[in-house]
């Protein structure tokens, strides 16, 4: 299992551009219910992406993320495997953006 938290996107306020997590090979994905991520497929990729301007505060504890945090979460499940590629992206826009991930995953089903 990877977790990856935070996928988010500026509000209208802003001009921030949003996040995205490209991945491939895996088994499986969580997200929670009613989450705040968009899935698209393509030549055997599957990536995650921040729906539009949806701010999340940043996580300081894994063990205590918001509602709102958990449905800007996923979690990747990998087959046996000592490695994976990942592709991070974040769209064009004024300020810094973050990534946030972790080897301890989380339940996002």
């Amino acid at each position: 299992y990877f977790s990856f938290f935070d996928v988010d996107s500026g509000d209208i306020s802003e001009t921030l551009g949003g996040e995205s997590v490209t991945v491939s090979s895996f088994r499986n994905y969580h997200l929670k219910v009613g989450a705040r991520v968009k899935v698209s497929y393509e030549y055997g990729f599957t990536t995650f992406a921040a729906e539009e301007r949806c701010p999340v505060p940043h996580p300081t504890k894994l063990s205590e993320l918001t509602q709102q945090q958990l449905l800007s979460a996923l979690t990747v499940v990998y087959p046996k495997t000592s490695d994976f590629t990942v592709s991070l992206v974040a769209d064009r826009g004024i300020g810094g953006r973050n990534f946030f991930f972790a080897g301890r995953s989380i339940d996002c089903s």
